[in-house]
């Protein structure tokens, strides 16, 4: 072996160690420089991608896209238009709207690669800089955005009805007839709704509802327990108001 013929003092030997030194300085050179390339690169996108935090106010714009579940709100990380596998051009006004009517949601993650979600199971998106929430299987724009936002929406339900499909304007009415059937009819009406911003759960709107959300302020809570309920079920939205002001919520914007 030529390791065994190596010899202190031997020009041999000097030489090959002189090679070894060089060698393992080379590899610490090379080390050292995936180091600095892999550093400068993760810096320059930390540059290119810096997050701020900003107090929210009504000219605060969200960003365009789907909103996949309300943690992607509290991010401002939607799906943009760009990403989502749709027939439909995004510049269109009815983009949204034709696309949540679609049983599923198609799109490309970061990495390319083509995902699909139940269109039942997306929280909603942002038009505009504007929130809209997919609640009663209807897009709903949110118009109060805070701590507590508030929104309206469509509230469907069924009533039964009981008719008479032989009646006639002509023929004389029987109490002893028994020719009427059940009928289910569908009904719509409009209703006010409360999205606490920490939870991202939905409330109806009412005195119960604000009731637990204020209970995160204590003093206003206080001061809310001690109106009547008359005055309690009149002065909700101007304690809800009370309490966005009182407790102002922050979101990330990239610059």
């Amino acid at each position: 072996m030529v390791l065994h013929s190596l010899e202190f003092g031997n020009p041999s030997f000097s030489s090959y160690y002189c090679y070894l030194k060089s060698f393992k300085s080379y590899k610490m050179y090379r080390f050292v420089i995936l180091i600095v390339v892999i550093f400068n690169s993760l810096m320059a996108q930390a540059q290119s991608d810096t997050v701020l935090m900003v107090k929210y106010t009504p000219d605060f714009r969200f960003q365009d896209g789907v909103y996949l579940n309300f943690e992607a709100v509290k991010r401002n990380t939607p799906i943009s238009p760009e990403r989502i596998h749709f027939s439909t051009n995004p510049s269109e006004l009815s983009f949204y709207d034709k696309l949540f009517e679609q049983e599923k949601l198609a799109y490309y993650d970061e990495y390319g690669t083509k995902q699909e979600v139940e269109m039942s199971s997306v929280w909603g998106y942002a038009r505009m800089g504007v929130l809209f929430i997919w609640y009663n299987e209807e897009t709903n724009r949110i118009p109060i955005v805070g701590s507590a936002c508030h929104f309206v929406a469509n509230y469907t339900y069924q009533t039964q009805r009981n008719y008479d499909p032989f009646y006639s304007s002509y023929r004389t009415y029987d109490p002893y007839a028994y020719n009427y059937r059940n009928q289910s009819v569908t009904n719509k009406e409009m209703r006010q709704y409360l999205l606490d911003w920490e939870s991202g759960k939905v409330f109806i709107y009412n005195r119960e509802s604000l009731e637990v959300i204020l209970m995160k302020d204590p003093a206003l809570y206080e001061e809310y327990n001690a109106l009547s309920r008359r005055k309690q079920k009149k002065m909700i939205f101007f304690y809800l108001r009370r309490f966005n002001e009182n407790n102002p919520i922050y979101l990330p914007i990239r610059m």
